[in-house]
């Protein structure tokens, strides 16, 4: 339970001893030999062989609390870690008639959709997304109309996410920026992406 909570990444942090200690945990985690004990089961269960089977080292995409985990890095200022474990899990646990462990209520469909768009929740409940790796070049989200509500009425919208250097090859982002506006850490805020408009991820070795 060493990276909760993720909605107080500061106190997380300090509690580690720092940003660089949390991230050398973090490290830890997924550098770790894929070993584990049956424990209280008695007995091997597919999650932990789903787990050892991945190759991240304790990491197990296949059990939903450890989702949060490779957007923590992003958070704490290593955000190349974060966009390259993530497309690797991308690539490696996702594909066209499979996905790796239980779907349980549509959370781990909601991960990839998510993640495919550059974006996290690493703290639900908070308006902050963590910024990945997109792996399409163009994607319009629709924004439908508000009627009221804490913003009040607001026309349908439509918010592009750019990254039109990304491949499977290309992971890596050098600047994001909303409509024009250069955002500097690593997250961005739903309530500037409700506004709509160009999220544009610049990616390694393309023009600005």
């Amino acid at each position: 339970h060493h990276s909760f909570p993720p909605f107080a990444i500061d106190v997380l942090a300090s509690l580690h001893g720092g940003a660089q200690q949390l991230a050398g945990k973090l490290h830890e985690l997924v550098d770790s030999p894929g070993t584990f004990e049956p424990g209280g089961y008695g007995q091997t269960i597919h999650e932990m062989e789903e787990m050892r089977a991945f190759a991240m080292g304790q990491y197990g995409h296949n059990n939903q609390p450890c989702h949060h985990l490779l957007w923590l890095f992003a958070l704490v200022g290593e955000p190349k870690t974060t966009q390259r474990l993530v497309r690797k899990v991308i690539d490696h646990a996702y594909g066209a008639d499979f996905y790796a462990g239980d779907e349980d209520n549509g959370e781990n469909g909601a991960w990839f959709v998510l993640a495919a768009l550059g974006l996290y929740a690493a703290a639900p409940g908070t308006e902050e997304y963590v910024m990945g790796s997109p792996i399409f070049r163009h994607v319009k989200v629709s924004l439908p109309a508000d009627t009221g509500g804490p913003h009040g009425a607001r026309p349908a919208r439509e918010l592009n996410i750019v990254a039109k250097g990304t491949s499977t090859s290309n992971v890596f982002v050098s600047g994001v920026s909303l409509n024009g506006n250069p955002i500097s850490g690593p997250v961005v805020l739903d309530s500037a992406l409700q506004q709509g408009g160009i999220l544009r991820f610049v990616m390694e070795g393309e023009d600005p």
